[in-house]
């Protein structure tokens, strides 16, 4: 339905999928099979390895990348320091660069952390 709203131009440039459950690859898979050019299917996952080997398997060309700025995020849920944090975020986004997936970054709590928290994430531990 979003090919036949957009299409021939493409107006409806891309879709993003979840692609953690069985349901969320098949219905990848449907849409994949119809072998449109709009929307382009791409995914989001999170920043882990084992989310971008999902993407990389089914043929994505292109990943949303959940990226967690906040000293919340950073320091309390995920544990790390913000430079181990950053090496971690790096990892998996070289990893895409590696397999010609192109990463787009979605900077969740952006707007909670401290602006400075990206100039940070470049550094040594504070």
């Amino acid at each position: 339905m979003l090919s036949k709203l957009g299409e021939p131009y493409g107006v409806i440039s891309q879709t993003e999928f979840f692609i953690y459950s069985k349901k969320d690859r098949e219905a990848i898979e449907k849409c994949q099979e119809l072998g449109l050019s709009f929307p382009e299917i791409t995914t989001w996952i999170r920043a882990n390895k084992e989310d971008f080997k999902l993407v990389r398997d089914m043929g994505i060309r292109e990943t949303g990348v959940l990226v967690s700025c906040s000293d919340y995020h950073i320091l309390k849920k995920m544990n790390m320091t913000r430079s181990e944090c950053m090496k971690h975020y790096l990892e998996v986004l070289s990893l895409a660069f590696e397999e010609g997936v192109i990463p787009t970054c979605h900077f969740e709590d952006i707007t909670r952390a401290i602006f400075t928290v990206l100039l940070y994430l470049l550094c040594d531990d504070i």
